[in-house]
């Protein structure tokens, strides 16, 4: 049964129907926050507030928005991180505005993601501001769309290109501090 289908038996009630959505669906929205906070506890709960929120607002998703269920739901954990970041105390990032534009050249992203392979990517995700690592999380882990994360975030597409461009970069940079060795 696919998504709309599960939906629509959501929206009558049928328990069935969200425990399979539930079940599909944890472990990635789970990911996406450990890969954020890397603290087992406070992504368990973060996961579970999504699901109570999915499960109270269910009745507002409709597909004829042209919004795939699976970028509602990151749209909610996107929302309930970021709810989570601002309860915690000030920290001192780069701050990447709505009005930041960056180059948008896609090779340099391409070679430094074949330079850093995948658990190197996963391993030095840390070394980045969390706006930044959100970007890379949602395209690079979860293996989302540009279009699928403007939906998500709010961020126009050239802007998340030029982002996760400038994130890789710069995590390039960072990993070479580290004592990395991409080249």
């Amino acid at each position: 049964m696919d998504d709309i289908a599960l939906i629509r038996q959501c929206k009558k009630g049928n328990r069935t129907a969200f425990e399979k959505i539930i079940k599909k669906y944890y472990l990635p929205i789970t990911r996406f926050f450990y890969k954020h906070i890397q603290n087992t506890h406070v992504c368990e709960d973060l996961t579970h507030d999504v699901f109570v929120k999915f499960i109270e607002n269910v009745h507002k998703y409709s597909p004829i928005k042209g919004i795939k269920f699976s970028s509602w739901l990151f749209r909610i954990a996107y929302n309930t991180y970021i709810d989570y970041l601002r309860k915690l105390p000030q920290q001192n990032e780069v701050a990447i505005d709505d009005e930041t534009e960056l180059c948008d050249n896609h090779n340099t992203a391409d070679e430094v993601l074949l330079k850093i392979e995948y658990d190197e990517l996963e391993k030095n995700l840390h070394l980045l501001p969390c706006r930044m690592r959100t970007l890379l999380i949602l395209r690079y882990i979860n293996g989302l769309s540009y279009a699928e994360i403007e939906k998500i975030t709010g961020i126009e597409k050239a802007k998340i290109k030029s982002r996760i461009h400038y994130s890789l970069d710069k995590m390039k940079k960072l990993y070479r501090k580290e004592g990395g060795k991409p080249e």
